[in-house]
């Protein structure tokens, strides 16, 4: 095809054009003062007010701990070394050793999550049984158990495992389900708590920021939860990554912005436990805990301790009494 001059010209003109274009933006060095419009700044949900709990006691720990659970009034510790027993005051009352353990259940016998399996214990420490998972992705992040019932989050196959005390399997809740119209769990990061409650099982399904009750046919009969950086909220990609049953609600556990909160039974917000400012910064995704007086145990990976907060009434003047 023959070019006439005048496209000869205006391809020119255009060619010209991207090239000083090209050269400004390749060259132009950043300017100092430039601001970002959209700044990544969350110096300012670091502190946070008007807790309406108080710090009554910390006890100490192993450095290696790393979950946490109340039974018959008694403060469970499981570590890389072991399990430890301690009264509510403090008093460590028993250990025994045990290897390669990621998360502990109480009532009667202790159940540990063993990565692809659960072992069982007596109270006294001894070994009584154990059952693999059938999946060989396996890895129990949470378990919980009440009466004839075991439930274990599993994060490697994004599942919550049901069994019978005796390791009877019942039923596997949390997959995707639109029949049953079940989304899925999503586990972006190896947390996610579980609990038992009289009305189902409660699974922290951190990836889409809410909490899910099962029922035992595997259907959600309850949720509650949403992002956001309120206090109500859950911040970040996966939250809450630990919770425990209180006496008439919630204790929640976060990682991120490191806030200890509580929620009644529907999911409404009712209290602050304690908040980033009330950490160390190096301080590592804290497990909680909660015992029959609504007292809350917090596991700080920093201090190598548990520490110990109870709820201060506030009168309309806003001072503690």
């Amino acid at each position: 095809m023959k070019l006439n001059g005048p496209l000869v010209f205006i391809l020119i003109v255009i060619a010209g054009g991207i090239g000083v274009l090209g050269f400004f933006v390749l060259t132009r060095a950043p300017n100092a003062t430039d601001k970002n419009p959209y700044p990544y700044d969350m110096s300012a949900l670091r502190t946070t007010n008007a807790k309406q709990y108080r710090e009554i006691r910390s006890i100490d720990v192993s450095s290696s701990a790393h979950a946490v659970t109340i039974a018959q009034q008694m403060l469970y510790v499981l570590s890389d070394d072991g399990v430890a027993v301690y009264s509510r005051a403090g008093e460590k009352t028993r250990v025994f050793p045990v290897q390669g353990a990621t998360a502990i259940a109480v009532d009667g016998d202790i159940f540990l999550g063993m990565g692809d399996r659960i072992a069982v214990y007596s109270s006294a420490g001894e070994f009584k049984s154990q059952w693999r998972e059938p999946d060989r992705k396996t890895k129990i992040t949470a378990l919980a158990v009440q009466g004839d019932a075991v439930a274990a989050v599993d994060f490697g196959c994004r599942v919550v495992w049901h069994y019978s005390r005796a390791g009877t399997l019942r039923g596997i809740f949390g997959r995707r389900d639109e029949e049953k119209r079940v989304p899925g769990l999503l586990f972006p990061s190896p947390y996610g708590g579980v609990a038992m409650s009289p009305s189902g099982i409660w699974v922290a399904n951190t990836g889409r920021l809410s909490m899910e009750r099962y029922g035992t046919d595997g259907r959600i009969t309850a949720s509650w939860g949403h992002p956001g950086m309120t206090i109500d909220g859950f911040t970040g990609c996966c939250n809450p990554v630990h919770f425990a049953m209180l006496p008439a609600g919630f204790v929640t556990s976060e990682k991120g912005l490191l806030r200890i909160k509580t929620y009644d039974l529907r999911g409404t917000f009712t209290a602050l436990v304690a908040g980033p400012e009330d950490f160390h910064p190096a301080t590592k995704p804290c497990d909680v805990a909660a015992d029959a007086a609504g007292d809350i145990y917090v596991l700080d990976s920093y201090r190598h301790a548990v520490r110990v907060f109870t709820y201060q009434e506030t009168n309309n003047a806003g001072s503690s009494r």
